[in-house]
């Protein structure tokens, strides 16, 4: 039997699952194959994770959720959402709930997107600069630049800045 690919450590990482209050319902068929009569649609809430390692004191955010002002999305993430969003809502930024629970915004090291997808994204312009943004190879590649350089673009230019 093969053993744990995880190495041996004493190291531990806290991890708190955050409500992004992103809600949307989208057209199920962006989603999954088939659809059956009655279920159209899906309902999809979006949570964040933060990971605190106190030991490196390093604070990292895993995903934003959406944004309340989500019509300023880039142009190609508008055009996206009115293919398959019916409804979306967005109570509070993620940077107004952490800020709400008592987390000062400069204590982020990194954040990691999970993937490109608007709801996990949110509006990373409102962290700090020194607030990186973790994404997997090849990811600027194929996003940047980014609106308003290129006009159909997913993702914003200022987020990269």
């Amino acid at each position: 039997m093969m053993g744990s690919l995880v190495p041996m450590s004493q190291n531990t990482v806290r991890v708190k699952a955050i409500d992004t209050t992103t809600n949307q319902v989208v057209d199920a068929r962006a989603f999954i194959e088939p659809v059956h009569k009655g279920q159209e649609t899906l309902n999809l809430p979006t949570l964040a994770f933060l990971v605190e390692h106190d030991g490196l004191g390093k604070r990292i955010l895993f995903d934003c959720g959406g944004r309340k002002d989500y019509q300023n999305f880039a142009l190609g993430v508008l055009k996206k959402m009115d293919e398959i969003l019916f409804s979306m809502k967005v109570d509070k930024d993620i940077d107004e709930i952490l800020e709400d629970a008592g987390i000062d915004l400069n204590s982020v090291d990194s954040m990691i997107w999970s993937h490109w997808h608007f709801d996990h994204h949110g509006a990373p312009e409102r962290f700090p600069k020194s607030v990186e943004i973790v994404v997997g190879p090849g990811f600027k590649d194929l996003f940047m630049p980014g609106f308003p350089t290129r006009p159909d673009a997913i993702l914003s230019d200022a987020y990269f800045e």
